[in-house]
C-alpha cells in the first residue's frame, strides 16, 4: 500500500495538492505535521485497538449495542481512555498536547463523519492557543469577579469605556515584560524562541510537508531535491566536462537542501511537543 493511500496524504510530487501557508489556521497546520510523525502514527495504532476494547466492555456493562461503536480503523475513531488509563505506554501521543487523539489518517478531524471540523470549533485544542478566551461579561452594576490564575498565566483588565488601541499597545508591552521575567524564572526562554522561530518560517511549511511525505515514500534526498528544485533529468555522459560539473553541483546542492528541509520539518513538529 502506498504512503498516500495508507495515511491519506497527497502525492508529494504534486505541489498543487498541498495547502499554501495562509490556507489553514495554525491548529490544522500543527495537525498536518503531527499526523506525519512516525511515533504518533505507531502509538495511535496501538492505542486504538485498546480503546476499542475498552469501549466494547463499557457498552456491554451498560447494556448498549456494541455494533454502534466505530471500529478502530474508521477515519473518525478517537483515542482517549486508553491513553489516560496508561499514560506511560503512550508518551508518543501525550507529548504533542492533543486531547483527544485523532486518527493520523484524516487530514481534518471531525466529531463524526460529515460533521463539523473539530479544529475549527471555538474551544481550543492546543495549550498554546488558549489565550484571549471569554472571561466575564461586563455589567452596568458594580461586580467583583474572582478568577483563579494558573501558573504561567495572567489577567489584564481593560476599560471598555475608553479607546482600546492605546490600552492594547500598553497591555502588550506589559505582557511582554511579565512573560520575559516568568520565562527566565522557569527556564523556558529558549523554548519560546524556538516556537517563535518556527512560525516565522510558515511560508516553508507546504514544502516541509512534501519532504516529509517524500521521505515516508522512501524517496532519496537527491530525488526529492531534483523534483522540488525542478532540475531536469539530463544525460551527463553527453555533456562537456564543464557542463557536467555544473549539473553535478546542482544535484549535490539539491540533495543537501532536501536533507535540510527534512530536518527543519521534523523540528517544526518536535517544537510542538512538550
Amino acid at each position: 500500500m502506498s504512503n498516500q493511500n495508507e495515511w491519506g496524504v497527497p502525492d508529494w510530487c504534486d505541489a498543487t495538492s498541498y495547502p499554501q501557508s495562509d490556507d489553514l489556521p495554525d491548529r490544522l497546520w500543527r495537525w498536518e505535521f503531527i499526523r506525519r510523525m512516525p511515533d504518533y502514527r505507531n502509538a495511535w495504532d496501538r492505542a486504538s485497538k485498546v480503546e476499542y476494547e475498552i469501549e466494547c466492555r463499557m457498552a456491554a456493562k451498560a447494556g448498549r449495542d456494541k455494533a454502534r461503536i466505530l471500529p478502530p480503523d474508521d477515519l473518525y475513531f478517537i483515542v482517549n481512555l486508553a491513553v489516560w488509563d496508561n499514560p506511560a505506554q503512550y508518551q508518543e501521543l501525550i507529548k504533542y498536547n492533543i486531547n483527544p487523539f485523532y486518527n493520523p489518517r484524516v487530514a481534518v478531524p471531525r466529531l463524526f463523519r460529515d460533521g463539523p471540523p473539530i479544529m475549527s470549533l471555538p474551544v481550543p485544542r492546543y495549550d498554546d492557543e488558549q489565550g484571549g478566551y471569554h472571561l466575564s461579561q461586563p455589567k452596568t452594576e458594580h461586580r467583583n469577579y474572582r478568577e483563579g490564575i494558573r501558573p504561567g498565566w495572567t489577567i489584564v483588565h481593560f476599560d471598555l469605556t475608553e479607546p482600546l488601541d492605546i490600552q492594547l499597545d500598553g497591555a502588550k508591552k506589559r505582557l511582554q515584560r511579565v512573560q520575559e521575567d516568568f520565562l527566565k524564572e522557569v527556564g523556558l526562554t529558549d523554548r519560546l524562541k524556538q516556537r517563535s522561530a518556527r512560525r516565522q518560517r510558515k511560508d516553508m511549511w507546504p514544502l516541509y510537508l512534501r519532504v516529509l511525505d517524500a521521505r515516508d515514500a522512501r524517496a532519496s534526498y537527491e530525488v526529492i531535491g531534483r523534483k522540488l528544485k525542478d532540475i531536469d533529468d539530463r544525460d551527463i555522459s553527453k555533456m562537456s566536462r564543464l557542463d557536467a560539473d555544473k549539473v553535478l553541483s546542482q544535484l549535490e546542492r539539491a540533495r543537501i537542501d532536501a536533507k535540510k528541509w527534512h530536518e527543519a520539518a521534523l523540528k517544526v513538529a518536535n517544537n510542538w511537543a512538550a
